[in-house]
This record gives C-alpha cells, structure tokens and sequence, in this order.
C-alpha cells in the first residue's frame, strides 16, 4: 500500500509507532501514533502524513518512542513530542524546539525515550537511566538525566552511533537492560570485529 500525499522521499525513518521521510526539497513529511505530537501535528491518536513546521535545513532525523529530533546543517538539535523542551524539563509538544544549548553535533541517535548524540567524537546522552542504560550518572528526578551528560569511557568516534536494546558506538558495544544488571551500562571493545562504518540496533 502507497503512503498517500507522500511524494520524491529520499530517506525513510521509524519510530516506535510513527515514520517520517525526507524529500527532495527537503520537507520532512509524518505519520503515526501522535499521542504526544511526534508527528508534528497537534495531539490526536493519529496522524495522517503533514509536513512538518519549523525544521529548518535539515543534516539527519531520528525518531523514538514518543518523540523524534533532527539534526540541524549548523549542528543545532531539535525535537518534539514527549520529549525535553527549552527548558530542560519534560513536556510534550508538537512544534519542533531547538535545545538552547547542545551545539557542534555531527550526528544524532533515538532508542526508546532516550537521545545520544556525537559532539568531538564523544557521545553524549540524555533521557530515561533507570537501568543505567545510558552508562552516565543519574543525580536526579528519579533517574531520567535532564542535563546531556558525556558518556565515559567512550571516544574517538565516527560515523553514526545507533541505540537500543543494546547499541554499537563503531567499535564499542554498550550492554544495556537486556544483559542483566551486572553489564548493564558498561562499554567494552569487542574482542572479534573488523572495523565498520554502519551499525545495527535492536
């Protein structure tokens, strides 16, 4: 079945519920679940495909559960639904918002109700930590982490950093919840790989 007002895509993205595509005018076009705004529509169970407002030059996307962000040609960051708004607390919102203060990014990761994201090489995270599935430390509100916090240990990177149940950061595998609470939120450098530029997340 065709998607239908969806026209010249160029790129495809998923989230958990709801699925963007990038056209040749670079028009960044949604559908889906919408009941947190995802889509960048107004709150509704549904959305049917509308183009979203407010993005501006566009460098890549990436979609959540209940959220999506994209990345800004000038390496600025903004996001919508239930995601983290101008003033750092959690608040859904179907209008794109640019974060005030994480700038110079090259690349940018969705999982679940967390954001990652390359700045320098270093990943740098913020969103639910619960299970430490971030690797970074958890100071407060009930551990969701607020303020974009480096993740340790890990630098150097290149090409695009990937999140899930467990993610690869090119060259490094991050244990998340599904491994246990032991492994949860440690990196370590595989022991068999070949060097890679793309990744796959789960």
């Amino acid at each position: 079945v065709q998607v239908p007002r969806v026209r010249n895509a160029t790129r495809l993205f998923a989230g958990h519920n709801h699925f963007c595509v990038l056209d040749t005018r670079q028009r960044l076009t949604c559908w889906g679940a919408n009941s947190m705004g995802q889509t960048g529509s107004r709150r509704e169970r549904r959305s049917p495909p509308r183009v979203v407002a407010g993005t501006g030059p566009i460098r890549s996307v990436s979609l959540g559960d209940d959220f999506s962000c994209l990345l800004n040609e000038d390496g600025g960051i903004r996001c919508w639904g239930d995601d983290f708004s101008n003033d750092g607390q959690p608040g859904p919102s179907h209008r794109p918002a640019r974060h005030p203060t994480i700038a110079n990014v090259t690349d940018i990761a969705l999982a679940g109700e967390n954001l990652c994201f390359l700045i320098g090489g270093v990943p740098h995270c913020m969103g639910v930590n619960r299970r430490r599935e971030l690797h970074v430390p958890t100071p407060e509100m009930g551990g969701i982490v607020i303020v974009p916090t480096a993740v340790p240990g890990v630098s150097g990177i290149s090409g695009r950093a990937s999140l899930g149940g467990h993610f690869w950061l090119s060259g490094f595998l991050l244990f998340s919840q599904v491994f246990g609470p032991k492994a949860a939120g440690v990196p370590i450098q595989p022991s068999h790989h070949e060097r890679f530029a793309g990744v796959i997340s789960g």
